[in-house]
Formats: C-alpha cells, structure tokens, sequence
C-alpha cells in the first residue's frame, strides 16, 4: 500500500523544516512526500524543501484546495493524506493509517497543541470525537484515492474552508470514516497575534456561515480582516 503525503505551502519557512525533518526519515517506496508550494511565496520554504528529498511542485494558485488537488494528481499513493506545515504527525501514524485503512475510508486524527494551556486544551479534547467540528485540516486528513476520485476532490471554490466541505461531503456519502485518537501536534501561532477568545469566536462565526452557504471569497474576507 503507497500513501502519499501532500503538504500545501505558502510562506512557511519557519514551519516547514521541523516537518520535514520528521517525515522524511519515513519515505521509502511506500512512502512518498510532495510539497505543493505557491507561486507567491516569498520566503525561503522552496529553498528548505529542496534540501530535502522530496517531491515538489509550484502551483500556479495559491489555494490549499487547488494546492492539495494538484498535489494528488502528481501523487502515486493508494492513500492520500493531506497534512498542513504546520502540524508534527504522531510518531507512529502511517501504522495507524494502514491498519484504519483496511476497515475504514477516510479518517482523521486528534490533535494537541505545542504548548499547554487549559483553553486550548478543551479545544483539542474535542477532535478526539466526530462532532460537527471534525475534520478540520489540522486533524491530517487522509482517505483512499478512489473516494477522493469519486468526490472530485478538494472543491476549489472553497478559498477557504475546503476541508470542511470535503468533511462534509465525506459525511453525506456512503463511505466510512473514524478518527484515530493518537494526537498530532499543532502550532499555535494563530494565536500568538490574536486571543484565544478572538480566534475561538472568529473561527466560530466563519463556521455558522459557511454552513448557512456564505460564499467562500466572503469567508476569507471575514477571517482575513479579523485575524492576524
């Protein structure tokens, strides 16, 4: 079984070393990376990843939704997982994902922050359960090609949102998913320029639109203008 890791950048310089330092003891021929930096990066994250031996592309959009699609239509992989630059995978999840795999279709997993505080745990307590807010893009998405082929992908209207749509398109269909309780490690420089109330309020708000069918150009505008 090949899985493909495929990781969307943008001006991840600071971010995208410590990731890859941890995946790429991993690749071998089952195992294959592909970072999918935008055209408008201005930093060194093209310059980092080329130290590296790995797959990478530029794309000419800079979306994570046409971003993770063009990383999937260069991608060999029985399993596609779809992680951010900013998240350290638990030490043992392709097992995890091969063993889920087997039974299930697509999945996710939990996640804890790099540094402790109770409010963000009680964020990261509930991506341990498949709630309404499961699936963001921070969980590692990961599902067999043939599903993400069947759905068409990452629908790249969403500027902003498209894991959730994909979530919920998953949902909506016949296929099943889970979510492996073996917490991935996320930044949180989110909120290092903006309270933990103004980024849970903000994301809560862009939330309830996007499920009311607010335009996805509207969410990003609202997120961007809110958030730092």
């Amino acid at each position: 079984m090949k899985i493909s890791i495929i990781i969307p950048t943008l001006n991840e310089e600071k971010k995208i070393g410590q990731c890859l330092e941890f995946l790429c003891p991993l690749a071998d021929d089952d195992i294959e990376i592909i970072v999918v930096d935008s055209k408008e990066t201005s930093d060194n994250t093209r310059r980092i990843v080329q130290s590296y031996k790995m797959t990478l592309l530029e794309s000419p959009v800079s979306s994570r939704a046409f971003q993770m699609n063009l990383g999937a239509k260069h991608s060999k992989g029985e399993v596609l997982c779809f992680l951010h630059a900013d998240v350290i995978p638990p030490k043992d999840f392709i097992e995890d994902i091969k063993k889920k795999i087997q039974s299930f279709d697509y999945g996710w997993f939990s996640y804890r922050f790099d540094r402790s505080s109770c409010l963000l745990s009680i964020n990261a307590f509930f991506t341990r359960y498949n709630g309404l807010f499961a699936g963001g893009g921070d969980q590692i998405q990961f599902l067999k090609r043939a599903v993400f082929t069947e759905l068409k992908g990452f629908d790249e209207a969403y500027v902003l949102m498209e894991d959730f749509d994909l979530t919920r398109r998953l949902k909506q269909s016949q296929f099943k998913g889970c979510i492996i309780k073996n917490d991935a490690i996320v930044s949180t420089r989110k909120y290092e320029n903006n309270s933990y109330l103004k980024v849970n309020l903000i994301n809560l708000y862009v939330f309830i639109l996007f499920l009311r069918g607010v335009a996805p150009n509207r969410l990003r505008e609202i997120y961007s203008r809110y958030l730092k």
